[in-house]
């Protein structure tokens, strides 16, 4: 996953997580959104989009490192010369 993605996807997330802070606190203007919009190909909050398509290939993307990491076999690494 390219650096900027996960980068996208923390400001996504930490905007989730302090979505209730914002709103005890009075720092939600007027008639902006207070919850997850789901679209029929993306998910918005705050300004910030997902959209699915990304979505499912960052995680085919995960599915693939972390399926790499338990088939990892050091013994298979040819150190270079």
């Amino acid at each position: 996953m390219f650096r900027h993605n996960s980068d996208f996807i923390i400001t996504f997330r930490n905007a989730i997580e302090h979505l209730d802070d914002g709103i005890l606190k009075g720092n939600i203007p007027n008639g902006s959104p207070i919850a997850l919009l789901v679209k029929s190909d993306s998910i918005e909050l705050t300004g910030n989009e997902i959209y699915f398509a990304d979505l499912a290939k960052w995680i085919q993307e995960l599915h693939k490192l972390a399926t790499d990491l338990v088939n990892y076999n050091e013994e298979e690494i040819v150190p270079n010369k």
